[in-house]
């Protein structure tokens, strides 16, 4: 069993530094003092902070999944306002418990598309979607997945405990990980700008002639995706307009000398593998 630390002893300082803002410590105020039971790793709250705070008092939609012990949802309640529309979703019927409290709690399957499907459809419209369920992979890219395609304003999707990625129980038969499929997801990015080179710019044969267009569509919504520890959270805009053009701002172009294979052709270094030391060596051909 993992072990976990009580509510720490001290003020939010000893936890986050002196430059600790009112809506960080507010919100770890929120999570400590929240009447029932919620499990955090410490590294959420400055996370938590930074993404959510402009929601604060004002109307949105949390759609939160795995709350059956309920801690979370009155965090969320608390730190946000009353004006915040909280929605939690759990495969164990006993969290139905928690309507009593005031919340919108829905009972079913994450990796159920179906089910999540209904879901939004019956909500509308969200603002944030953090993925506390299953972390199981194929529970995580479901919700993933469908939380895009049913997107209609711009959103934040936040998957947490992305730790489960390296964790055996979680990662059965050596699949790829959710982390895996992240990373994935910001070659795409990349993607969409090659697919606006047009065919006749010889910039366009400097890349791989294949473009996955069908991948391209499914995530043309997503602008930027950041790496928290422990946190992924995918920033998401269904009236994304850039483009990814390549342009500049004089007509005329001045070709200089490309110094760049002038200086040294490589480098042994430690590559950042997290989990074994290893040396990699970097050469220019």
């Amino acid at each position: 069993m993992p072990r976990y630390r009580y509510v720490p002893q001290g003020g939010v300082e000893s936890l986050f530094g002196k430059n600790t803002t009112d809506d960080l410590q507010e919100l770890y105020e929120a999570w400590k003092n929240s009447p029932e039971l919620s499990t955090k790793n410490t590294d959420f709250f400055p996370t938590y902070s930074s993404l959510l705070s402009k929601y604060r008092n004002k109307r949105c939609t949390v759609v939160e999944i795995g709350v059956l012990d309920g801690g979370s949802l009155f965090m969320w309640r608390k730190w946000l306002g009353k004006e915040a529309r909280i929605v939690g979703i759990d495969l164990n019927p006993q969290a139905k418990k928690w309507e009593s409290a005031g919340f919108e709690i829905k009972i079913g399957d994450q990796a159920d598309q179906n089910f999540l499907n209904s879901v939004f459809q019956q909500l509308g419209e969200y603002d944030i979607l953090i993925d506390d369920g299953g972390h199981l992979l194929h529970q995580q890219i479901v919700t993933v997945i469908t939380a895009l395609n049913n997107l209609k304003r711009e959103a934040n999707i936040i998957i947490e405990d992305t730790h489960t990625s390296f964790m055996k129980s979680f990662q059965s038969n050596h699949q790829p990980t959710f982390l895996d499929f992240v990373k994935d997801i910001t070659d795409i990015l990349i993607a969409r700008q090659v697919l606006n080179i047009q065919d006749d710019d010889s910039l366009r044969t400097e890349f791989p002639e294949q473009i996955n267009k069908a991948a391209i569509n499914t995530f043309s919504s997503v602008e930027s995706i950041q790496f928290f520890p422990g946190i992924v959270c995918l920033h998401c805009n269904p009236e994304r307009r850039n483009l990814g053009l390549l342009v500049r701002n004089k007509q005329e172009v001045v070709k200089n000398v490309d110094f760049r294979y002038r200086g040294m052709k490589g480098i042994k270094v430690d590559w950042p593998y997290a989990f074994k030391e290893a040396k990699k060596a970097i050469k220019v051909e």
